[in-house]
């Protein structure tokens, strides 16, 4: 006999000596399958705590390893004059917007 059987025929004998009905059983049976599911539950806790700490140990680098490269081929990239008058260009458009919303707002409090 297993040592499973056992314990089969041991809860089955004590459920009889307590002169439980067949739904009551069922019902200590259905506690007792959850509890053994939450014990195997919690038994994996160590195991996914050790993949935690893993991800957080390699992720940090990683994402640093990638993104100083992807910074790095950024620099490399060529820089022409026409891109850097277009930036110039669109500068002193933002600037110049800033100023009449600036002048707009100045005669909307002298108004008031």
């Amino acid at each position: 006999m297993t040592k499973q059987e056992a314990f089969k025929i041991g809860f089955l004998a004590k459920c009889a000596e307590l002169g439980l009905s067949a739904s009551e059983v069922e019902e200590r049976i259905k506690r007792a399958d959850a509890m053994v599911k939450m014990a195997k539950w919690a038994a994996n806790i160590p195991g996914w705590l050790t993949k935690a700490l893993l991800l957080g140990a390699v992720v940090p680098p990683v994402a640093g390893a990638v993104g100083g490269y992807t910074l790095a081929q950024a620099h490399d990239r060529p820089y022409s004059k026409e891109m850097a008058r277009k930036d110039e260009e669109l500068a002193e458009y933002y600037r110049a917007m800033d100023q009449l919303q600036r002048a707009r707002r100045q005669r909307e409090a002298a108004a008031a």
